[in-house]
């Protein structure tokens, strides 16, 4: 019967848990927005790095003397 208790309280808990993270990630959406938007009242430019997507060169030619 204890085990049934405790099973459940932690089910209560995890529940509660959940309904925080839930309200605590609607917030954080809400303030990043609001965050960008006042960056883009003042015209604040940001300009963040652009990854350089080329892959290495790696590409050596076949010289046909190895495989003859």
């Amino acid at each position: 019967m204890d085990s049934i208790y405790c099973s459940r309280s932690n089910t209560a808990e995890v529940d509660a848990l959940k309904e925080e993270v839930t309200t605590l990630k609607g917030a954080y959406v809400g303030h990043v927005r609001d965050l960008v938007r006042a960056i883009q009242m003042i015209g604040i430019q940001i300009s963040l790095p652009v990854p350089d997507l080329a892959p290495p060169s790696t590409f050596e030619p076949l010289h046909l003397e190895d495989y003859l």
